[in-house]
């Protein structure tokens, strides 16, 4: 019955530099009548900056909303594409607090923050868990890098002529107390965040 949104105006920063910060002021002033229009069940509102939020009440097709939205907003006169990108949190379980269901809502935005193609996401309990997993990767680093749980693995580097070992690659592998050893796949993009 309930759909939480969340959009942010994607380069506001690029036409306030480009065409003036009075553009900027029309560019806001535009998405905020655009959701404005929305009907009198619905609550826009401008959280901060260049980022707004919305309650949808009684959409039985909030992703019919957000095209329209999208459309509209296409319309803007303007020689440099106004592009949002929002994040869809459909309200599912009744324990949920209106600021869980916001920030849900910017976890799916997340996900294509910056995207020209896909410009909104639904949330889904998978994006909940792969920030959950970051968040535990990220918190236990500094104590496994300091219990020197990090080990090196050497993978040797061939000459395929001669089949001598000419040099070797150093890998870093992270043996965990409890989960053993613990994917590359799963350490590196976090820390390369």
């Amino acid at each position: 019955e309930y759909a939480v949104i969340y959009l942010d105006i994607h380069k506001l920063k690029a036409i306030n530099d480009i065409f003036g910060s009075e553009e900027g002021d029309r560019v806001l002033r535009f998405v905020a009548d655009l959701l404005n229009d929305c009907t009198s069940l619905d609550m826009p509102v401008r959280l901060l900056n260049d980022k707004f939020a919305i309650l949808l009440h009684g959409q039985t097709n909030p992703e019919r909303w957000v095209r329209q939205f999208l459309e509209k907003l296409s319309r803007y006169d303007l020689p440099f594409a106004v592009i949002c990108n929002l994040g869809i949190y459909l309200l599912q379980e009744e324990k949920v607090t209106l600021p869980q269901c916001l920030d849900r809502a910017v976890l799916a935005q997340n996900t294509v923050k910056g995207n020209y193609v896909q410009k909104y996401a639904f949330y889904t309990e998978d994006m909940r868990q792969r920030l959950l997993t970051e968040q535990e990767i990220a918190g236990m680093f500094v104590g496994a890098l300091a219990d020197g749980q990090f080990i090196p693995y050497l993978q040797p580097q061939y000459d395929h002529l001669t089949g001598k070992i000419i040099g070797a690659e150093a890998l870093a592998r992270w043996k965990h107390p409890v989960n053993g050893l613990v994917s590359p796949s799963n350490f590196i993009p976090v820390l390369e965040k």
